[in-house]
């Protein structure tokens, strides 16, 4: 009979077994922003709690690393959408809960380790695009109550006339509550702060299956024999959820993203909205920064697989060229993919799942605003 402890044909030391295989008070899977948000509000309320983070990759890289770095809550045309499908009072509690996400975000990391910069959003509208602009501009003003109501915030949306080079551009509607941030530093400070208090953190280990035991949960691994017990278990992998739990109203969606050189002289400041949010843009730095599209090519891109399509890629490149540096030459730096979760309705899902099993996923698109706040609301939970 195969030992227990056996990994790879090697036998664990005591030390080992001791150490790595001791049964903690919570086990995390996913190191991702929810999951390393929750280890830190679990050890904020439970400082002698013991927490494990079992994360798959080397770095977290579903969302949390391959986000645009927008610090956004809902542009106009997403919110009146919003509105019409989930109605007002629900809407208003969704806006409220991003921005809380992100003055949680900001407390918790800093704008100076986050590279914050409230350079406002923008929503733009093309020529094709007026009877959406003139559908917004007339609900301007009930949507500002609707801000002001929600989380405090006056005259939050404001026509305004801008150009950063557009050729097709018709109108842009501004934001002047909406930043950017660098998802990397981001992440990078909130996994220091974990392992500053206390939790720890296993990378390279994938999660295959779990089961109620007498004392709590029982998690199996891809790694040969290489189980953890834990009295309570938090599942924090958003989009991949579902390869452990089947039956979820949640759905993976691809988004593709580009990075040009430096440009020089670029006018282009802020995040930008566009085609209801499928497709945004920013600068970072001199930089451009855009990404989406997934709405030309949805069967596609409803995938939790990485990866790069000529589609897409071509798509994007288009909107450069015709709408936001027209007749400006640049060249392209990196391409990516990250994966978010969407569902039916746009609320997160925050539950006790099972006895000892809880689950907090399904951002929505909305990681940086809602992640840290999820991760507070599953340690409240627990």
């Amino acid at each position: 009979m195969q030992d227990k402890f056996s990994l790879n044909n090697r036998n664990f030391s005591y030390w080992e077994h001791d150490n790595l295989i001791e049964k903690r008070d919570y086990i995390i899977v996913g190191g991702g922003l929810v999951g390393l948000s929750t280890a830190i509000s679990i050890k904020e309320k439970y400082p002698g709690a013991s927490i494990l983070i079992l994360e798959r990759a080397n770095i977290p890289y579903g969302a949390s690393t391959r986000n645009a770095g927008f610090a956004c809550f809902g542009s106009i045309s997403e919110i009146i959408q919003d509105i019409d499908t989930l109605g007002t009072s629900e809407v208003e509690a969704l806006i409220k809960r991003r921005w809380d996400g992100l003055r949680l975000l900001r407390d918790r990391v800093g704008d100076t380790i986050l590279d914050y910069l409230a350079l406002g959003g923008y929503e733009v509208f093309t020529a094709d695009q007026k009877s959406d602009y003139n559908d917004c501009l007339t609900q301007l003003p009930e949507i500002n109550l609707l801000m002001e109501r929600s989380i405090g915030l006056p005259n939050c949306f404001q026509k305004v006339d801008h150009s950063f080079g557009m050729i097709h551009y018709e109108s842009l509607i501004y934001n002047q509550y909406e930043g950017q941030i660098h998802p990397g530093k981001m992440m990078q400070h909130l996994k220091k702060t974990a392992l500053e208090k206390g939790v720890e953190i296993a990378n390279g280990i994938e999660v295959t299956s779990y089961e109620p035991t007498s004392a709590g949960i029982s998690v199996s691994t891809t790694e040969i024999d290489l189980n953890f017990e834990s009295s309570k278990l938090l599942l924090t992998t958003n989009a991949f959820t579902k390869s452990l739990l089947g039956d979820l109203d949640l759905m993976p969606g691809r988004n593709q993203v580009l990075m040009t050189k430096p440009i020089k002289d670029l006018k282009l400041k802020g995040c930008y909205h566009y085609d209801k949010g499928y497709v945004y843009f920013r600068n970072y730095k001199d930089r451009l920064l855009i990404g989406g599209g997934r709405n030309i090519a949805l069967d596609e891109e409803t995938t939790d697989s990485f990866g790069l399509t000529d589609s897409i890629k071509n798509y994007l490149r288009g909107i450069v060229s015709n709408i936001i540096l027209p007749n400006t030459p640049y060249e392209e730096d990196l391409w990516w993919s990250g994966i978010i979760a969407t569902g039916a309705t746009k609320k997160p899902i925050v539950q006790e799942l099972s006895t000892n099993v809880y689950l907090g996923v399904r951002l929505g698109g909305m990681g940086v605003a809602m992640g840290s706040l999820i991760g507070q609301d599953l340690a409240d939970l627990v």
